[in-house]
């Protein structure tokens, strides 16, 4: 049983590296207005810059409410105010989403950054 699941959670990260992110609906981030996203959406989420790729990975219940405004917490991020994640300018990211069931949130999330290790999700100030 065990080798089963196992077997089925390498065929999923196999998959998901594959995922071709850029190809994603995706909204660029240009300060605090709304970003028109769909409401209700439950996806694991993807910050690109185009300058330094993709930064950030995060999942939400609620894409909209997560997303409307621009959460403090990460207009707070943007600066370098951590020794390791460079500054990036706020016009220079775009949210790209991809929806998924919320019983697999969780887990897509945790193999996504297994798979990228983005800048912001693994250093620490």
């Amino acid at each position: 049983m065990i080798d089963c699941i196992l077997e089925h959670l390498e065929q999923v990260r196999s998959e998901l590296k594959g995922l071709q992110i850029g190809e994603l609906p995706s909204v660029p981030i240009r300060g605090w207005e709304d970003l028109g996203l769909p409401d209700a959406t439950t996806a694991v989420y993807f910050l690109v810059s185009r300058s330094q790729g993709l930064v950030y990975i995060g999942r939400a219940t609620n894409l909209r409410s997560r997303w409307a405004p621009l959460p403090f917490d990460l207009m707070n991020d943007f600066p370098a105010h951590h020794k390791r994640r460079p500054a990036i300018m706020l016009g220079d990211v775009t949210l790209h989403w991809w929806t998924v069931p919320r019983e697999s949130l969780a887990l897509i999330e945790s193999m996504l950054l297994q798979i990228h290790r983005p800048l912001w999700n693994t250093a620490r100030g």
